[in-house]
């Protein structure tokens, strides 16, 4: 139950599915950024990216999830990127 808590004393592990695959893409030359989402910073510009990943975990952040994409500044031809256990679990909701 420890770990299972939503925003309240939340231990967590690293992302490392999203890590692994940043690394790959840092050896081809790619450049980089990972950001954690919380439920207090949501809203980004990502007009100036060719690709967006979303890694999502639990049922808990898909909300986070859908909050980030529809608010934040992304450009019509980034192409947009699911993955993690929620979406591999519910892929037609995701």
């Amino acid at each position: 139950m420890e770990i299972a808590r939503y925003k309240t004393k939340r231990k967590e592990f690293p992302p490392f599915g999203a890590l692994y695959i940043a690394a790959a893409l840092e050896e081809h030359e790619y450049n980089v950024d990972i950001i954690k989402l919380t439920s207090d910073n949501l809203i980004y510009d990502f007009s100036d990216y060719d690709a967006l990943a979303f890694s999502i975990s639990t049922s808990a952040t898909f909300n986070m999830f859908i909050e980030c994409r529809f608010k934040s500044k992304i450009n019509n031809k980034t192409l947009l990127m699911v993955g993690g256990i929620h979406a591999n679990l519910f892929p037609e909701q995701t």
